[in-house]
């Protein structure tokens, strides 16, 4: 008797820690598509101030880009957090959709028009989300090995200079958006691979975090520098593409990663809709 309500305690702590870091991934999704909302309509009406680094600097001063920063910010945390106990398959998918959220509300802000494809696009990205996040389930990454750490930290060197080197010699914008999302994957691979810390010192010495923060500032410089010389919509399907797939691949390999049994093919499923989707909603719109 005692067993059996041990266990249907375990089950209940387990099923009500999914739900909140499903709800921390939703609420990312959130505040990052209408952040990115906001970013675009901040720079939209600047889009006739002074050009070059003056320009730059009365889109950064804008009520409405300080606004998108901030739920940036607001996002990036609460994904951090609900890494802790979800698999890097889930949050970064369920981030994904995030697009959908911008697309919204960008009719509004910035009087994008409405196109038919982008209602059913919106309507398949909640179907895959709705898969992705009933598929998932509470899990602590298993602890990375040396090798795995000494691999994310080589990466830094090798992702900065193959920036540069694309940055210097014009490569097309979705190279760029890709190597963006690659370094935003690394980041969120040391942020899973953060578990052996006990306390706020350990967090601020475990060497992981700052990988994790080092490779979230190349992902914006590289997203910026895609964004600037080409459409926001094919660099930011490259950058989602490269950020959730191979970091995903990698949390199942190195990580342990899983999903609720019987579920990994709605999960596959809902994770190839919500890029489709995504994809469909990334593609060139004309703004009035």
């Amino acid at each position: 008797m005692m067993m059996h309500i041990a266990v249907l305690s375990a089950t209940a702590v387990s099923v009500a820690t999914t739900v909140v870091s499903l709800t921390l991934a939703f609420g990312s999704a959130i505040a990052n598509g209408v952040g990115a909302a906001f970013q675009g309509a901040g720079a939209k009406k600047t889009e006739n101030d002074t050009a070059g680094a003056r320009g730059m600097l009365a889109i950064l001063r804008h009520p409405f880009s300080i606004l998108g920063l901030f739920l940036d910010f607001v996002a990036w945390v609460l994904s951090r957090l609900a890494l802790r106990s979800l698999p890097l398959f889930t949050v970064q998918t369920i981030l994904a959709g995030s697009l959908a959220f911008t697309v919204v509300l960008s009719h509004r802000l910035l009087g994008t028009p409405k196109r038919h494809n982008d209602i059913y696009a919106i309507a398949a990205t909640a179907v895959g989300l709705v898969l992705v996040g009933a598929a998932a389930e509470s899990q602590l990454a298993d602890p990375p090995s040396v090798h795995f750490k000494v691999v994310l930290w080589a990466l830094l060197p090798i992702l900065s200079l193959a920036g540069l080197l694309c940055i210097e010699r014009k490569v097309a914008p979705a190279v760029l958006g890709a190597l963006g999302g690659t370094a935003f994957g690394c980041s969120a691979l040391a942020a899973r691979a953060i578990v052996d810390v006990d306390g706020i010192m350990d967090l601020v010495q475990h060497p992981l975090v700052y990988v994790m923060l080092m490779n979230a500032g190349l992902g914006i410089i590289f997203f910026l520098r895609g964004v600037e010389r080409g459409h926001v919509g094919s660099v930011t399907a490259a950058m989602w593409a490269a950020e959730i797939i191979p970091a995903s691949i990698v949390g199942f390999v190195v990580l342990g990663d899983s999903v609720r049994p019987g579920w990994a093919v709605p999960a596959v499923v809902g994770m190839i809709i919500t890029l489709a989707a995504t994809i469909t909603l990334a593609r060139p719109v004309e703004i009035p």
